[in-house]
């Protein structure tokens, strides 16, 4: 719900505090950069979650398609 109303600072206190955060937190992270115009938040993420070794999934694809048409 934060990133639905804009709060992103909060989504990533958030974010920040989960100990081993899975690709169904980073996707949703994703999506609420797109949703709040920081497309270059949805990449920088995308790159953390491959250095933690995660797998996307398809919902994925599609936060990253919608980053790079953001850019």
């Amino acid at each position: 719900m934060l990133v639905k109303f804009g709060r992103m600072k909060q989504a990533e206190d958030l974010f920040a505090r989960v100990k081993t955060p899975d690709v169904a937190i980073y996707g949703t992270m994703m999506h609420g950069y797109n949703h709040n115009d920081q497309p270059q938040a949805t990449l920088s993420l995308f790159d953390r979650m491959k250095q933690q070794r995660l797998t996307p999934n398809p919902q994925m694809s599609l936060a990253l398609i919608k980053a790079a048409a953001l850019i």
